[in-house]
């Protein structure tokens, strides 16, 4: 059976951030996701607007991405080139953040910081949703390590949802978690893998799990992408 699963949120490229050190580290990770059925990987490394430039950041993926594929076989899952951007103040101001989207999509992956967040900073991820409005699609990331409340507010301005599987397949702990997919505010899975430790583990457990409900968000991803 062909591997069909999109994990949308990895760091798998090679000394791009602090996820895989190294190309080696890189090839296990892509070795562990084609044996959990994921075709797609879509590698998403940190950018910090306050201090990354975003010229350099392209350069220096682009420099991991070719690094790593010298060291492909040809039957690892597809890599789809992205970022996972820090929204912080004045992000509305941000040029070019269009250059950050998933590769060939209008899909940007966007974490927030993990501290109360001020009502300025709610004010700044409105205004880039009416900014863009139709242009970009804003996704956040991990969204089940936020607070259930923040999130929501969140979702009134018209951002989706990508859960980290660990914690997507504790859902029956987390309650609102299945109501957000339920809503149909979840559209993405991702491992959010760094190293090898922990591989795709708990992707397995959490698919054995959703059944149906794991290949409906596997399909709203792949919708989005093809978009």
């Amino acid at each position: 059976m062909a591997n069909t699963d999109i994990d949308f949120h990895s760091h798998i490229l090679p000394c791009c951030d602090h996820g895989s050190d190294s190309v080696k580290t890189s090839v296990t990770q892509l070795r562990l996701a084609s044996e959990a059925n994921v075709g797609t990987v879509c590698a998403t490394p940190h950018f910090y607007p306050d201090r990354d430039e975003l010229d350099g950041f392209l350069q220096k993926r682009s420099r991991s991405y070719e690094n790593l594929c010298a060291e492909l076989k040809g039957d690892e899952p597809r890599i789809l080139l992205g970022a996972e951007v820090l929204f912080c103040e004045g992000m509305e101001d941000f040029e070019n953040i269009d250059l950050l989207c998933l590769q060939n999509s209008n899909l940007l992956l966007f974490e927030m910081p993990f501290y109360a967040w001020s009502s300025s900073l709610f004010k700044t991820v409105e205004d880039v949703c009416m900014k863009y409005r139709g242009k970009i699609t804003l996704i956040l990331a991990h969204a089940d390590r936020y607070s259930k409340s923040a999130v929501e507010r969140l979702l009134g301005y018209g951002v989706l949802l990508q859960l980290n599987v660990q914690n997507y397949s504790k859902k029956i702990k987390y309650s609102y978690l299945k109501d957000w997919v339920n809503k149909g505010y979840v559209v993405a899975l991702g491992s959010d893998i760094h190293g090898t430790k922990d591989g795709y583990t708990y992707w397995n457990k959490a698919k054995r799990k959703s059944h149906d409900e794991w290949d409906k968000i596997m399909q709203k991803t792949a919708n989005l992408i093809s978009c």
